[in-house]
């Protein structure tokens, strides 16, 4: 173990710069929290390497997983998600299973952090844990209902067939509808619907200026709640959660519909 905490210790500095350069491969993140957002996420990343060491350290699991709900408390009032914080923890373990030697005890606790962002109980805990068939179930419906959408050649000009452009865009979408779930669960677990309204604002107004459909948004919510409401087969949704998280998802359409709400941050107006 001291032997995996002095490599980690040696490398913690480009552990967490790896790890950030890969989140900010994504423009979601500089449009949304602008240059500030980068300079807390890197020092984020520095803090996830020092609570990790010191978990290996004292061969104490809680040390991290009690960090990753104080996180989680932290950053989704900030307007990131639970989604957020666990790929921050897995882009994290990639990068020390490429850079340092016999990590597993390092992975094995970063996925303990990561089971941590679990909510205790109730309609938010569900929902975290149907979160990926029900983007799929989400991403069905979209695929059938608006096949357009999934074949936006321009947006993959490196892709040579209309099967390889149509994977990308669904894969897209799967990630937007996980964003939302995770926006949402995190919402009903605070019981702050404003939470979700101003991710689903913001969103709506992010891909209106890359030139996406209109109402991508708007579908996107209404199938969510359709998906949970009437669930499709093998998706079993308790009515509590149901009922919940429409009146959340109604909220939201009423305001991309007639906002009454103070219009979305502008980038880097509300770093985490």
């Amino acid at each position: 173990m001291s032997t995996l905490i002095e490599r980690l210790e040696a490398s913690a500095a480009e552990l967490a710069r790896r790890s950030i350069a890969e989140m900010y491969d994504n423009p979601f993140w500089l449009e949304r929290f602008g240059a500030r957002g980068r300079e807390h996420a890197e020092r984020d990343g520095a803090y996830h390497v020092s609570y990790l060491i010191q978990a290996l350290a004292g061969q104490d699991a809680s040390v991290l997983t009690s960090y990753a709900r104080w996180l989680q408390s932290l950053l989704v009032s900030r307007g990131m998600s639970s989604r957020h914080i666990a790929e921050n923890f897995e882009r994290l373990a990639r990068a020390i299973q490429r850079q340092v030697a016999e990590p597993e005890p390092a992975i094995e606790l970063l996925a303990a952090a990561t089971g941590a962002l679990l909510y205790e109980g109730g309609p938010a805990r569900e929902l975290q844990t149907l979160a990926a068939p029900l983007a799929r179930a989400v991403v069905d419906e979209l695929e059938r209902s608006h096949t357009a959408w999934f074949a936006a050649a321009s947006s993959y000009p490196s892709l040579a067939s209309l099967e390889s452009i149509e994977q990308a865009e669904r894969a897209r979408f799967e990630g937007e509808a996980l964003d939302f779930i995770a926006y949402l669960a995190d919402a009903l677990n605070a019981a702050r619907p404003e939470l979700f309204v101003r991710h689903a604002l913001w969103t709506h107004a992010y891909q209106v200026r890359r030139r996406a459909p209109q109402a991508r948004v708007q579908q996107t919510l209404l199938t969510l709640r359709d998906c949970l409401s009437a669930p499709p087969e093998g998706l079993r949704v308790a009515p509590e959660l149901a009922v919940q998280a429409a009146l959340v998802l109604d909220a939201a359409l009423d305001n991309l519909q007639h906002p009454t709400t103070s219009p979305p941050p502008a980038p880097g107006a509300n770093d985490p």
